[in-house]
């Protein structure tokens, strides 16, 4: 304070205007230097003061700082806690969720058995079933060959029969052919065996060289047809064993008089190579009963 005043030294004047103006200075010195004074005090008091609420607020910040400090360690404490243990839980979950993991495989897996066990038992049923319906397959057929051994045995039996009987209708039939005749026919070629009766004419058959179509006509009557041919009955002389026929063949009319019993009445025809041959066995009144013989084998068509 000493220092901001100033020491003004004035000389001495002369004179009572000099003395005042001097005075009027000095107060206005001392004044200024009042104000100036107070001034600093006050601003000394605010200093201080705004020092102490600084001070006070600093202090507070450090505790306020040092407490936040102190909770977050203690949060960060906490939250490292609680990781770890987080840690542990979810170490915990997933050996919880290996351990059901495996308990559901090892129950799948007691499942599976269950299911191939079942299939095995029913496969095994089935097999069984099986085994016994071949068994009794087998045993059917075993008694089916037992009855088919013998029945081969009568078969054999009766075929021994057939084969004795088939050996005298053999000799039979032979003796039967043997008393066929062959004969030159109308038109002058040599005929085939000739049949007299209904047994020469079975035997003709089993020889298999020609077809044969048995007829009976009567006179007056329309035209039969034999085979591939019409023949009609013109007239019977029963006495002397005589016939006259019409034969209708190609479209061809030939009419056959004075014909014979067992006589061999041939005519060609188209796709024959032979000819065919009308054989009369019974001349009766207005009838007369034969067949025609028609050749098996017949030219190729041109």
């Amino acid at each position: 304070m000493e220092d901001n005043i100033t020491t003004i030294r004035t000389e001495p004047k002369s004179g009572s205007a000099g003395k005042w103006v001097a005075g009027g200075v000095i107060g206005a010195l001392v004044i200024a230097g009042g104000f100036l004074f107070h001034r600093v005090n006050t601003l000394e008091t605010d200093l201080s003061t705004q020092r102490a609420t600084s001070q006070a607020q600093l202090t507070e910040l450090r505790e306020a700082t040092a407490s936040s400090a102190v909770a977050m360690n203690k949060n960060f404490g906490d939250f490292a806690a609680q990781l770890q243990e987080g840690t542990r839980t979810t170490t915990a979950v997933a050996q919880l969720a290996a351990a059901q993991a495996q308990s559901n495989a090892q129950k799948n897996a007691e499942k599976l058995v269950q299911q191939l066990a079942e299939q095995q038992r029913v496969s095994d049923d089935q097999f069984a079933k099986q085994i016994g319906d071949v068994k009794t397959v087998n045993e059917e057929q075993s008694a089916k060959v037992t009855g088919l051994e013998s029945n081969i045995g009568n078969v054999k039996e009766t075929v021994g029969t057939v084969q004795e009987a088939v050996n005298q209708t053999k000799s039979t039939l032979d003796l039967a052919i043997a008393d066929l005749k062959s004969a030159r026919g109308d038109l002058g070629v040599q005929s085939g065996l000739i049949a007299t009766n209904s047994k020469e004419l079975g035997a003709l058959r089993e020889l298999g060289e020609r077809t044969y179509f048995e007829f009976t006509l009567k006179k007056g009557a329309a035209p039969t047809k034999v085979g591939n041919v019409q023949l009609a009955l013109k007239k019977v002389d029963v006495k002397r064993n005589k016939y006259n026929v019409n034969v209708m063949a190609d479209d061809k009319l030939v009419e056959k008089k004075d014909r014979t019993i067992n006589e061999p009445v041939q005519m060609y025809v188209s796709g024959a190579r032979q000819p065919y041959e009308i054989v009369v066995n019974e001349v009766k009144k207005d009838t007369v009963v034969g067949y025609i013989a028609v050749p098996k084998v017949l030219r190729a068509a041109r």
